[in-house]
């Protein structure tokens, strides 16, 4: 390597209009361009289905390729992910694969697909670096031999802002948002029930409360239009620095939203998550709170459950601030670990505070292969 190293960012999201997506490369911008260590650095974009001849080119100089893992794993690995590894691992590039959850199962199913699985880690063992960002995707990868994969907190997690925000003392902002979970509720009346639920908890909290949705560009459709016929709102229309500092302004942030979750963290602000389209969130609570988790049915079925806990949570959000600013000191020297990790020798961070035997439980519980399994 050269005194510099030259770094080809695979899968870069800067143009989305993700928030999340968003978040994430910026951070990755900011990461490398405080580096002394990073020279050229090439970002090729993520939204493409393979590699055009210039990126080919760029990567064949470059001296490492980071493969910005936000968004890039599911069930099938795409063409385009495929292109990135082969070319990389053709011209003997070293691999950083950083910054993602692993969540293979199908759709409205604990079933995760045997060959699935063992393409990616056929992959993954040929990388120089695999990090993820949830403890529940570190235990699951640890489980099926992938021995060398690191753990550290969301790239999002190194976000602040240029002065100090603090909430205002008389703040009755409470923040309401959905997340992925929207690509799995069917039109109709499961829609109607979810619209139903989510009124009734609303008119509820609004009574004592500003009740705040900020909209979250996704598809199908965003959270503001899927909840666009909610009343007793405020809908706002964040970019991802306006929605951190809402976040640093409210005194509760109830998301399903990944990184809803990790700028609430970030900004202090305590926050209640639910079911995403992915294990991640579940993650997310696991590493970031110790408030507890929603089960996502009751918010059709039974909202009240979700009206109990929420204004029990809003009776303790000194405690866990609190737990919040404990946390945040433990983990702040990892927030940009998941892209130093190219030019820093970064061990695994210590994660004894983590409560593994409940986390192994939840995996034990939550996912199966369809086949048996063949140590690898």
């Amino acid at each position: 390597m050269s005194s510099k190293i030259k770094i080809f960012v695979a899968l870069d999201t800067i143009t989305s209009k993700n928030l999340g997506c968003q978040l994430v490369s910026a951070q990755i911008r900011k990461i490398m361009s405080n580096s002394p260590e990073v020279g050229e650095v090439y970002y090729s974009k993520g939204f493409t289905y393979s590699l055009c001849p210039a990126d080919k080119a760029k990567l064949k100089e470059s001296d490492v390729v980071y493969v910005n893992g936000e968004g890039a794993c599911g069930m099938i690995m795409t063409p385009l992910i495929k292109d990135i590894l082969d070319t990389a691992i053709h011209h003997k590039k070293p691999i950083y694969f950083c910054n993602f959850t692993l969540d293979l199962r199908t759709r409205e199913s604990i079933f995760v697909d045997e060959g699935c699985l063992y393409s990616w880690l056929n992959y993954f063992h040929l990388c120089e670096v695999v990090s993820v960002r949830d403890p529940i995707s570190y235990y699951f990868l640890k489980e099926h031999g992938l021995d060398k994969v690191l753990l550290f907190p969301d790239i999002g997690t190194y976000h602040s802002p240029e002065e100090n925000i603090k909430a205002e003392k008389e703040s009755r902002q409470v923040m309401f948002s959905l997340g992925s979970i929207i690509k799995q509720i069917k039109p109709g009346l499961e829609k109607d029930k979810f619209l139903i639920g989510f009124q009734k908890i609303v008119n509820e909290i609004s009574r004592e409360y500003e009740v705040v949705i900020p909209d979250w560009p996704s598809s199908p459709v965003s959270d503001a239009n899927f909840l666009s016929s909610i009343k007793n709102v405020k809908i706002i229309k964040p970019d991802y620095k306006e929605y951190f500092l809402e976040c640093s302004k409210s005194i509760f942030n109830i998301t399903g939203r990944h990184h809803g979750t990790v700028m609430s963290y970030s900004a202090g602000c305590p926050f209640l998550t639910f079911s995403s389209n992915m294990w991640k969130t579940e993650g997310d609570n696991f590493l970031y709170n110790s408030s507890p988790f929603l089960n996502i049915g009751d918010l059709r079925n039974n909202p009240k459950e979700w009206i109990d806990i929420i204004k029990d949570e809003l009776l303790k959000t000194g405690e866990r601030k609190l737990f919040l600013e404990k946390r945040k000191e433990v983990l702040k020297k990892y927030h940009a670990a998941n892209v130093e990790i190219i030019w820093k020798d970064i061990p695994q961070m210590d994660i004894s505070f983590l409560e593994t035997d409940k986390i192994k439980a939840w995996l034990k519980s939550n996912y199966k292969l369809t086949n048996l399994v063949k140590k690898y």
